[in-house]
């Protein structure tokens, strides 16, 4: 919903959305709303994702071996995220934490800057309150987050204010919202 509030802004705004490549894992699908919410067509890439255990907790073996199992369908991502960024020349791409765009930009290189949109990347700012719990788990987002943010301009969604750290490449923002939000019938 993230990227349908942004079309929203470029809308109003005069700017372009030229294409929209969307990650999704293998046997997942979004919501019919989302496709139809773009003025482009919604090209899906095969993109990885965590296996969780219990429908929770990550199941950190599961996920690297479904990494490794499907290591061709996400080069083909890659190769296609590629070709789909020359070819729409865009002036800039705008990534809701797809990992494969930061591998991409960091491996490949990709013919337009990228922002690197997400709350997430507040687990990079010192302001970010650290809550207990494991360690490890703690790690493997951290490190997720920053695949995801590779290469590129972050800006990391909030609820509370923060300052920015541009020596980072690391701005805070209020949540993106669609319009849709301000329109509901509160009474």
């Amino acid at each position: 919903t993230q990227a349908l509030a942004v079309q929203q802004w470029c809308r109003r705004n005069r700017h372009q959305v030229v294409g929209v490549l969307a990650g999704a894992h293998r046997n997942r699908s979004w919501p019919d709303f989302f496709e139809r919410g773009f003025d482009t067509p919604v090209r899906r890439l095969d993109s990885p994702g965590f296996v969780y255990r219990g429908g929770r907790q990550v199941n950190l073996p599961a996920t690297l071996w479904q990494f490794v199992t499907r290591a061709g369908e996400y080069r083909r991502s890659l190769d296609t995220l590629e070709h789909t960024v020359r070819e729409a020349a865009p002036d800039l791409v705008i990534n809701f934490l797809e990992p494969l765009v930061g591998v991409c930009s960091r491996l490949r290189g990709l013919a337009a800057p990228v922002l690197a949109v997400g709350h997430q990347f507040m687990l990079e700012h010192p302001a970010y309150p650290r809550p207990a719990g494991s360690r490890l788990s703690a790690l493997g987002l951290r490190n997720y987050v920053r695949v995801t943010g590779a290469g590129a301009v972050r800006y990391a969604l909030s609820f509370y204010e923060a300052p920015d750290l541009p020596e980072r490449e690391l701005f805070v923002a209020p949540p993106l919202l669609r319009d849709e939000l301000f329109q509901l019938d509160h009474g």
